[in-house]
């Protein structure tokens, strides 16, 4: 399983990084929540749109509902067969299927695009089918285990972590305060402030190859209220300052 999942990781991260498509996995609540939370995580990473259109197009007052709204009606639509569409905010993505015992359990989408002529659907139709097998053999394999507050958690702070509070996560589960925060800590190693920075974190490298944004507007836009305490972060995460990241990833 481990195995099967490293493989799905490895390829994810080459069809991001070498190939340059802004792929994610979505799954529908129930199915993500059941997944052990020995293997979750890592396919979490992969779990929300992470171009850079997409993480700005999100900040908009709603448009984060909108696009999960928009996720869970391309899983209730049970299309077969890939296709692609323009998103609530204007976004063109290439869907592409996965199922499980004769349904769609999810879908892979390579999201990003300015207009559907831009998408290279021919590359889509040759590199997205091996990773939905893998990903469908790992659904398999997977024994569902009973749904998780830890698992509703993370995909929660995936979904929101760029404004989030912890009062909103205490009435979106109806737990207490010190209920979550005790038992986030003992599930996951460090609190949920640091798992939602590293999110943030993330979403900023990616927006620095933006060259019209500045870190400044980097900083806020992905949820940063503290330009110097953003850069520290930076620095402490990925070992270079934003701006010396933005220069070596240019070079």
């Amino acid at each position: 399983m481990k195995k099967l999942l490293n493989h799905i990781n490895a390829y994810l991260k080459y069809l991001n990084d070498d190939c340059g498509l802004y792929v994610s996995i979505h799954f529908g609540e129930k199915r993500l929540t059941c997944i052990s939370e020995r293997y979750l995580p890592l396919l979490l990473k992969y779990n929300y749109h992470r171009n850079p259109y997409c993480i700005r197009a999100k900040r908009g007052e709603g448009n984060l509902d909108k696009c999960i709204y928009s996720q869970k009606r391309i899983l209730e639509s049970q299309k077969q067969e890939p296709f692609c569409r323009i998103c609530h905010a204007g976004v063109c993505e290439y869907i592409y299927p996965i199922s499980e015992r004769g349904h769609v359990a999810g879908f892979a989408a390579v999201s990003g695009y300015t207009s559907e002529k831009e998408i290279p659907v021919e590359m889509c139709d040759t590199l997205i089918p091996p990773l939905a097998i893998m990903v469908e053999q790992f659904l398999e394999l997977c024994q569902e285990e009973g749904e998780s507050e830890y698992n509703l958690i993370l995909q929660y702070l995936n979904e929101y972590h760029t404004n989030i509070t912890l009062a909103d996560l205490c009435e979106y589960l109806g737990r207490s305060k010190s209920y979550i925060s005790h038992m986030f800590k003992k599930a996951n190693g460090g609190s949920i402030r640091e798992y939602c920075n590293n999110l943030k974190l993330e979403d900023a490298r990616r927006l620095l190859g933006l060259a019209e944004m500045s870190v400044t507007q980097i900083a806020y836009e992905v949820g940063f209220h503290d330009v110097s305490y953003f850069i520290n972060l930076f620095k402490k995460k990925y070992g270079i300052s934003p701006l010396q990241y933005r220069k070596k990833n240019r070079e």
